[in-house]
């Protein structure tokens, strides 16, 4: 596959009445729309400014070599829930800023992914933070409209060999962020590498941000009942 090289086009932020238009034709935002949900945390603090929730949409297509979630590449995988159900998740964040969506594809569900964002919009005083694999050109209405609804945007494919440890948010230093609204800016981002280990009541571990391949050596894939 080609390297894509970082966006030049600027994110438009929309006004949500003009995403309500291209979405639902003028009409109300409904709850209709179903999604495919890969995996969900209530609190993390590496995936975007501050404690975050984070959702992880199941299915993509783009097939990055060394991607570190490819189970989220099936689109038979995870769950489905509606869009009212992970609207209420994002809520019942109480103690985070702002919500993650990542995947998987998020802009494979574009259609649910925007529903969802209007309400986010309407409902909480949440920030917006998505990630894709894809770049501006790549994009339809539909998926520039999700883009325009997020404060953050992290754009471009995974590329294995210009991964970069010293990068925050991102995987390879292809990879753009892009500051959609004045909500955040530059200032958020000490380039460092993140890494949040979560230790369920069972024992078992769940990595999240950029780790790199070695770490499974010094990190015990379950531990024991008194957390040895």
């Amino acid at each position: 596959m080609q390297d894509i090289l970082p966006m030049q086009i600027e994110v438009r932020e929309l006004d949500p009445q003009e995403c309500r238009r291209l979405r639902f034709g003028g009409g109300d935002v409904g709850l209709g729309e179903l999604m495919r949900i890969g995996w969900l945390t209530k609190r993390t603090k590496v995936l975007g400014p501050g404690w975050r929730t984070a959702i992880w949409l199941q299915g993509c297509t783009l097939g990055c070599k060394g991607c570190w979630n490819e189970e989220m590449w099936p689109t038979e995988g995870g769950e489905t829930m509606g869009v009212d159900e992970v609207l209420q998740f994002v809520i019942n964040g109480s103690e985070t800023e702002g919500v993650t969506f990542l995947g998987g594809e998020p802009l494979q569900q574009e259609d649910s992914l925007l529903e969802l964002l209007l309400l986010i919009r309407r409902e909480t005083e949440k920030s917006v933070m998505i990630y894709t694999g894809y770049v501006m050109e790549e994009l339809n209405e539909t998926q520039r409209a999700c883009l325009s609804l997020a404060d953050i945007v992290v754009t471009g494919r995974y590329i294995e060999s210009l991964r970069d440890l010293g990068l925050v948010w991102r995987g390879s230093s292809n990879q753009k962020v892009t500051f959609v609204t004045g909500r955040y800016n530059s200032a958020e981002m000490v380039e460092c590498r993140q890494v949040e280990i979560h230790v369920s009541k069972d024992g078992s571990i769940v990595i999240y941000g950029f780790p790199d391949g070695g770490d499974n050596e010094w990190i015990p894939i379950h531990l024991n009942d008194d957390g040895s």
